[in-house]
């Protein structure tokens, strides 16, 4: 495998528009992250994020620290 390579990962959410200014504020200060967006207008409140390391549990903790529900969508 590719060492370069992004791994992306999409979560089911219950992201808020309230929710994104704490969010990003988190998200961006990790170094893991390359990418991350969101799509509040899916009816699963959609949070994707690239990274060429596995993050998805750390994701998952953050956001369930912030009383936001996070599912990993396979």
């Amino acid at each position: 495998m590719n060492s370069n390579a992004i791994m992306i990962s999409v979560y089911k959410t219950s992201l808020t528009e309230d929710d994104l200014e704490v969010l990003k504020t988190v998200l961006n200060s990790l170094p893991k992250i390359a990418k991350w967006s969101t799509d509040l207008e899916d009816c699963d409140n959609i949070l994707r994020i690239e990274s060429k390391y596995a993050v998805e549990q750390d994701i998952i903790s953050i956001l369930q620290a912030h009383s936001i529900s996070c599912v990993e969508l396979e």
